[in-house]
């Protein structure tokens, strides 16, 4: 997933803390996934 620099920029604090959130969920679970329990 690309983000613009602007784009994050103009981001709220919020915004950016519910993105990164995102992000660790969906890799910890890409991890679960390609490895095990």
């Amino acid at each position: 997933m690309k983000i613009k620099a602007g784009a994050w920029t103009r981001l709220t604090g919020q915004q950016k803390m519910l993105l990164l959130a995102f992000a660790q969920r969906s890799a910890k679970a890409e991890f679960v996934r390609r490895w095990g329990k």
